[in-house]
């Protein structure tokens, strides 16, 4: 009597097939999820950094007794703001890609984390001669380590706030 346990050839390459192709399909499926969690955590960063800095600013905006730069009708790179007489002037400014505030003569603090480069920050008072002064403030921010295309993700907001006073 002759046992036959073993396995043909054509089965071998059959059960082999079938494992290589799940095998392909759980790598692709995890560097799917991989990738999309890159992206996410890009656009995540940049996003609440570029609004955590806009907040910032439209708060110390608020809070002031008049602008000293930009002048009315001007645009320009930084924002120094009048505060009131328990707190000293105020200052944004961006350099190297990071938002800056600066209160008086204490060391300037950053706005956004490592991972987000500011582009470009921009501050207009539109504010008349009768009126308060309103400054439209536009930044563009996007995400810093972008070698890999998972990575890219760019964020420009805009906004106007007005004194208060």
């Amino acid at each position: 009597m002759r046992n036959n346990n073993g396995f043909t050839l054509i089965e071998t390459l059959i059960y082999i097939s079938i494992i290589g192709g799940v095998i392909m399909s759980f790598t692709s499926f995890s560097l799917s999820i991989s990738s999309l969690r890159n992206k996410n955590f890009s656009s995540q960063e940049t996003i609440t950094n570029s609004r955590i800095a806009m907040g910032v600013i439209s708060d110390y905006i608020k809070q002031a007794e008049s602008v000293i730069s930009p002048a009315k009708g001007e645009t320009s790179t930084f924002l120094l703001l009048d505060m009131p007489e328990s707190i000293d002037d105020i200052r944004f400014e961006l350099n190297d890609g990071t938002i800056y505030l600066k209160e008086g003569s204490e060391t300037p603090q950053a706005l956004v984390s490592n991972y987000v480069s500011v582009n470009t920050l921009n501050f207009s008072n539109y504010g008349g001669d009768f009126s308060n002064d309103i400054i439209k403030v536009s930044l563009n921010a996007n995400y810093r380590y972008n070698s890999s295309i998972d990575f890219q993700y760019e964020q420009n907001l805009e906004t106007s706030v007005s004194l208060r006073n």
